[in-house]
């Protein structure tokens, strides 16, 4: 209702008092006196309401602009949050930066410092090895095939190194595990291991960096050895960091300090020494040449071998596997043929797989053990040739006496030399006689050697030929052949006592 309709009403209340008969005038005051409070009371309610409405507009315009300065507000929290999640993510960086710091100072720093475990009798006959058996092979000039023998030397020092710093392996049948990028060595070899507190690293990346002996035992541990045969403990968290994404975070060549890790964890097989070799095939820009290098050494000097294929990549034998395996000294040592990731492949596919490499072996004429097609992750021989995996390994699971074998090798190398020397000495002897029976042959002729080139010559020459440098050449390998054999004896007493 307005003003006007209130007071539209006062006319009205005359024609109204007009039907009141008693105290007319008295009624239409209090009427109009009604009327009048209603008309004030409605005037001072619109001030009021105007009043309230001026207040509700400050306020709104109050709350406008409060609502612009939270706003505001809110926009600095939040370029103040952000400020702080950048600062906190930067901090994060740098604390993770500091700790991969200090973590790859402690692990180097580890390995550096890490104790000797080469007795004493490994280290005189390494100083044989090193010294000695060198300065006599750079006196000689006998043997054509020199380099060959220095690098077999080199092999049985390292064998011996690596028995003497871990005694784990001492007369155990070194297994060797090959393949390719991706074949599956490191899962073949997890499957079958009893714990899961330590697995060698897997992934779609190259992983294994450092080839790894791995025996049975009772204890989970990780070792490494350093390059002056240093022994340090590496915890599971940092050896399955190991991989070439790792190491390339080094401004050197880790392997020119710990070349090679030792792992004892319990498996069925405790006469069998696992060895976990890299890739060959650089089927990443992560591996390298010494990869290639790193897998031929261990497998030329393995007892035997098992070769990986994994049949989720091809459905063949690679030609790259065949080039490999045509380089490995493969004479005298079994070798096992794995099928890996055969659950991949129907059971029809895995026998047409099998089927194809094994004609591939017998046209290349590369003698195997067996064929296996097998699943690493699911621990199941689904087919195999010849002889199972498990019978494989049952029968290669008894000790080796490595002392015999490490005389045999150094047998092999020493025979080397005499043979080449002895022919030298046979050489001579041969054109001593042949000069002899020259000269006779003139004498007979009527020749006069007492003032003739010819005779002068002939005279030269012979005093060029003699094997007296030769005989002592013999006379002092002969020498050294001993020192080394009674330093070897040593060496494998203290073996011996080590493992009592």
């Amino acid at each position: 209702m307005s003003l006007n309709e209130i007071k539209s009403i006062t006319p009205l209340l005359e024609e109204l008092t007009k039907f009141i008969k008693f105290n007319r005038r008295k009624t239409t005051e209090q009427i109009a006196d009604f009327l009048g409070d209603i008309e004030t009371r409605y005037v001072d309610l619109l001030h009021e309401s105007d009043e309230k409405n001026s207040k509700i507009s400050e306020m709104q315009k109050k709350i406008v602009d409060k609502d612009e300065t939270i706003s505001g507000q809110l926009e600095k929290e939040q370029a103040l949050i952000a400020d702080m999640d950048k600062i906190k993510a930067e901090s994060e960086i740098l604390a993770k930066e500091k700790y991969d710091i200090l973590y790859k100072y402690d692990f180097i720093s580890n390995i550096l410092s890490a104790e000797k475990r080469t007795s004493e009798s490994m280290e005189k006959l390494s100083a044989l090895f090193n010294e000695d058996f060198i300065s006599f092979a750079n006196q000689e000039s006998s043997l054509a095939e020199e380099a060959e023998a220095i690098i077999a030397l080199q092999n049985i020092e390292k064998k011996l190194k690596m028995i003497s710093a871990f005694p784990e392996i001492y007369n155990k049948k070194i297994i060797a595990l090959g393949g390719g990028f991706s074949s599956g060595k490191s899962s073949f070899i997890n499957s079958f291991f009893e714990s899961t507190d330590i697995l060698l690293p897997v992934g779609i990346n190259p992983v294994t960096a450092i080839p790894a002996y791995i025996v049975s035992g009772r204890d989970n541990t990780v070792k490494g050895l350093s390059k002056d045969q240093g022994c340090v403990h590496i915890p599971h968290g940092i050896y399955t960091n190991l991989s070439h994404d790792f190491l390339k975070l080094f401004p050197f060549r880790m392997k020119d300090i710990l070349p090679v890790m030792a792992i004892e964890t319990p498996f069925e097989y405790d006469s069998i020494c696992f060895i976990d070799t890299p890739g060959y095939n650089p089927a990443s820009n992560n591996l390298t040449e010494e990869d290639v290098y790193t897998a031929k050494e261990y497998l030329d000097q393995a007892d035997a071998i098992i070769w990986l294929v994994g049949v989720d990549s091809t459905g063949t034998l690679p030609a790259s596997d065949l080039d490999f395996l045509s380089n490995i000294n493969l004479e005298k040592k079994k070798m096992y043929i794995v099928l890996n990731k055969a659950d991949l492949k129907s059971e029809e596919d895995i026998k047409d797989i099998m089927e194809n490499i094994q004609d591939i072996l017998e046209d290349e004429e590369i003698n195997y053990s067996g064929i296996s097609a097998y699943s690493s992750i699911n621990q199941d021989e689904i087919l195999f040739d010849k002889m199972s995996i498990s019978e494989f390994l049952d029968n290669e699971n008894n000790s080796t006496e490595v002392k015999e074998q490490v005389s045999i090798e150094l047998d092999t190398v020493f025979n080397m030399y005499y043979k080449a020397i002895n022919e030298d000495i046979d050489a001579a002897n041969d054109i001593k006689r042949a000069i002899h029976s020259l000269e006779l042959d003139m004498l007979e002729s009527g020749y006069d050697f007492s003032d003739d080139k010819i005779g002068n010559s002939i005279e030269a020459i012979k005093e060029r030929i003699h094997c007296n440098e030769l005989e002592q050449n013999l006379k002092d390998l002969d020498l050294l052949k001993n020192k080394i054999f009674i330093a070897l004896d040593n060496v494998f007493k203290e073996l011996n006592i080590d493992k009592r």
